[in-house]
């Protein structure tokens, strides 16, 4: 195996990682339950956890774009 196919399979491998992660943190921040009229914070679990799987979902993004 080459460095370059190593590094596509790594690069696979980190990809598929941050896809289940976002899965697991958009799962977590909906587990979160508002009361009617209820509004989120910036500090409120849903909206930071919401905040982090956008950054893991703009971190894989970047990686699918370097296999191009």
């Amino acid at each position: 195996m080459t460095i370059i196919e190593r590094r596509a399979e790594m690069r696979q491998t980190a990809i598929k990682a941050l896809l289940d992660a976002e899965e697991a943190l958009t799962a977590l921040a909906m587990s979160y339950e508002l009361q009617p009229n209820e509004k989120t914070s910036a500090c409120h679990p849903q909206t930071s956890t919401l905040s982090t799987t956008s950054q893991v979902r703009k971190l894989r993004r970047v990686l699918e774009k370097l296999r191009r």
